[in-house]
């Protein structure tokens, strides 16, 4: 019996890419995107989409910490939401 292996599709580091890249570019911003990412590629077994949430909300909140505005994190999390639809599609 294999084991379950993590991993988000190849394109998904693009997509984040160019989602998160409106976020300043230092340590605290760089260290909040690579969680998310490591959050999504560490998603395996049951509810996915529910974990997805998890690490979205976790990330929204960092940003939050880290002064990003209301209107900026509502917009984040939009795009975030369907990216993860469209990882949950497979597309």
């Amino acid at each position: 019996m294999g084991e379950e292996m993590a991993a988000t599709p190849g394109w998904v580091s693009g997509e984040l890419e160019g989602l998160l890249g409106v976020l300043p570019s230092d340590g605290a911003f760089d260290a909040a995107r690579s969680t998310y990412a490591d959050c999504l590629a560490a998603i395996v077994g049951d509810e996915p989409q529910v974990k997805r949430a998890r690490c979205r909300r976790r990330l929204l909140e960092r940003l939050e910490e880290l002064g990003v505005d209301d209107r900026q994190r509502a917009e984040i999390d939009s795009r975030l939401e369907a990216l993860e639809a469209e990882i949950d599609e497979g597309t």
